[in-house]
């Protein structure tokens, strides 16, 4: 049963994954707080995750999910207010 339910819920709907994509590149801070804004994006990674899962399997989805949390940090820093560009900064280099 419960392998019925995670093929069913799994399967990849490329309009899903495009919605995802488009509120992705629309991330930013805005005039939220910091912590706001992490958990906005954190939740659209997840969502993203979740939708995006079905694609992958094994050695491969563990490489591209370090890759995802690197992209998702350079993101997050990207939209940061200006006020925190010297953290910015020193994260990066």
């Amino acid at each position: 049963m419960w392998k019925y339910i995670c093929g069913t819920y799994a399967q990849t709907d490329p309009f899903r994954l495009y919605e995802h994509k488009l509120d992705l590149a629309g991330l930013s801070q805005g005039d939220h707080h910091v912590h706001s804004y992490y958990k906005h994006a954190l939740h659209l990674w997840i969502e993203y995750d979740l939708v995006n899962a079905s694609l992958l399997s094994g050695d491969a989805s563990v490489e591209v999910q370090k890759q995802r949390s690197r992209t998702q940090v350079m993101q997050f820093l990207m939209e940061l207010w200006a006020d925190f560009k010297p953290i910015r900064a020193s994260l990066i280099h």
